[in-house]
């Protein structure tokens, strides 16, 4: 499976499990943030879209780290400090890798629908763990794939590090392949 295919299978996986609009895997290429994957049936982004670092909740999430969930926002955008104007709901999930954010997984839901849930959150946190592992071995293009026994060895030494974590992210790779 290419690096494209998994980042592709990422986001079509993501969008199923959450019933999102939308969802796009943003990695870092260089000093741009770019799509690598998009999926759903209300997909506002595209492939090799580049996106602002300060745009809604990319710029917390990238800064922080952190995970950041926020409701449909139904009134008329706001002033000065106003992160959040879209109309559906918006879940963004860091990639985290060894030397920091690599990128974010971001889900958009459908206007008016509330925040999504923990469940949603937990499952995007699943697949942004897949999507950093690919994106700090494929480097700043995101261009390469590793190979099947370097994965095959970080899953070994996963597995038995984090028993709980490895059933959890060799259950989302085994969809991951469903989808391939």
């Amino acid at each position: 499976m290419t690096g494209a295919r998994v980042f592709d299978a990422i986001a079509r996986g993501t969008a199923e499990a959450t019933g999102a609009a939308s969802v796009a895997v943003i990695g870092r290429h260089d000093e741009d943030l770019r799509v690598v994957a998009a999926a759903g049936p209300e997909a506002g982004r595209k492939v090799g879209d580049e996106v602002a670092p300060g745009e809604e909740s990319v710029g917390f999430v990238l800064a922080s780290g952190q995970t950041l969930s926020l409701g449909p926002q139904t009134e008329k955008p706001g002033g000065a400090g106003m992160v959040h104007r879209a109309p559906g709901a918006v879940l963004s999930v860091p990639c985290l890798g060894g030397e920091g954010v690599l990128g974010l997984v971001e889900v958009r839901g459908h206007p008016g629908i509330e925040p999504f849930p923990p469940d949603a959150t937990r499952v995007t946190t699943l697949f942004a763990e897949v999507a950093a592992a690919m994106l700090e071995e494929a480097g700043d293009g995101a261009d390469s794939t590793p190979g099947a026994a370097e994965l095959g060895a970080e899953l070994g030494r996963l597995a038995d590090a984090d028993p709980a974590r490895y059933s959890a992210i060799a259950s989302v790779i085994g969809a991951l392949l469903a989808h391939g």
